[in-house]
């Protein structure tokens, strides 16, 4: 990130207080809070009531907002002045000195370091789901195997019923390793989200008079509705880094094991298609650059309007702003169209893969 340079001011973390709620959220057992049954009955009530926010049990503390940005502050202790310039390279104007108008911030590093915790903790359930994934195959050519016995005898029917309790076991396994995974992966999501979007905030206060003119009213709001939810993706795909190189090498392996060398074959196939998701994402990170600045442009036309909204009606000018913001928005739903198409792509290519890889390497 860079941060131009600001206030004469150092930045200091600053201690939020958490305003403790008036009820305790209700006790869950384990199994409920691994199933997420306890939601149900509010689910339900919701059906026949409309809810109401008294309906809702108090959010626990150590995932309030709140939490987080104490957290982040605590990580970031000392080195909280890296967030602003210090005084010796602002003058007295709030403006920076030859090669001092920006700063780099390690910000990355400080948010992978106070949600540090959690993303271990994520790990967890996706160590599971691995492994629930690559031993279901196996269990289900032991199933085929078993079925296809010439004599089959009564130990051959028990074990049969075995397998299948164990397939089931497997999938309701994955099933909810996986959704344990979103619920950590949503947490720290929130509280990623939480801590930038206060960073932001807390920043717009404090820009000097040249660093705040690079910058409208309505662009840091679209920073901070918007462009905070980019970094969101991170608390989804950080343990992919590691979790999805280990899952393709589990199957891989338990393939090799079922075909042999025809497994390649299929391998071969699947690095072919690598050219085309990277092109496609390519793609796609470029329309959105093109779409964050025509967003910035719209959010500033509709500030402008609203600031001399005084001048636009006594001149009659409605039309002629109503128009631009129309052009504006017609190119935006263009490219979200262009990106929906190419991720329509991804998802086809994703859909297809599997059978196709089976039918190569049943070919070979």
């Amino acid at each position: 990130s860079v941060v131009p340079c600001s206030s004469t001011t150092t930045a200091q973390p600053t201690k939020v207080v958490v305003q403790r709620p008036m009820e305790q959220r209700p006790n869950k057992s384990w199994l409920s809070e691994l199933f997420a049954s306890w939601i149900y009955p509010l689910i339900a009530f919701g059906v026949k009531t409309p809810l109401e926010l008294d309906h809702l049990p108090p959010l626990p503390e150590h995932e309030a907002a709140a939490h987080h940005i104490n957290s982040f502050a605590a990580v970031v202790g000392d080195s909280a002045k890296l967030l602003t310039p210090p005084p010796a390279e602002c003058d007295s104007g709030g403006r920076g000195g030859a090669g001092s108008a920006t700063r780099r911030v390690p910000l990355l590093r400080y948010l992978i370091k106070a949600f540090r915790g959690i993303f271990l903790l994520q790990a967890v359930p996706l160590l599971f789901s691995i492994a629930f994934r690559v031993a279901t195959p196996v269990a289900l050519q032991k199933l085929l195997a078993t079925i296809t016995e010439p004599n089959p005898s009564a130990a051959t029917a028990w074990r049969g019923v075995a397998l299948v309790a164990l397939v089931f076991c497997l999938r309701v396994g994955n099933t909810v390793a996986r959704s344990q995974n979103g619920l950590l992966a949503y947490r720290a999501a929130r509280g990623l989200k939480s801590v930038l979007r206060a960073l932001v905030f807390d920043k717009s206060f404090r820009l000097a008079s040249r660093a705040h003119r690079a910058y409208t009213t309505g662009e840091i709001l679209n920073i901070t509705s918007s462009d905070t939810n980019k970094l969101r993706s991170m608390a989804w795909g950080l343990n992919d880094l590691w979790s999805a190189p280990l899952l393709i090498t589990g199957y891989i392996c338990v393939l090799y094991w079922m075909f042999g060398p025809a497994v390649f074959a299929g391998i071969g196939l699947l690095a072919a298609v690598v050219p085309v998701n990277y092109y496609i994402f390519k793609k796609n990170e470029r329309f959105w650059d093109v779409l964050s600045k025509r967003g910035d442009e719209r959010v500033r036309i509709i500030t402008d309007m609203l600031n001399g909204i005084r001048v636009l009606k006594l001149f009659a000018w409605e039309p002629i702003y109503a128009r631009k913001v129309n052009e504006v928005r017609t190119v935006q739903v263009d490219i979200l169209r262009s990106v929906k198409i190419y991720d329509a792509f991804v998802e086809v290519i994703w859909l297809v893969m599997p059978t196709a890889m089976a039918l190569v390497t049943i070919a070979v």
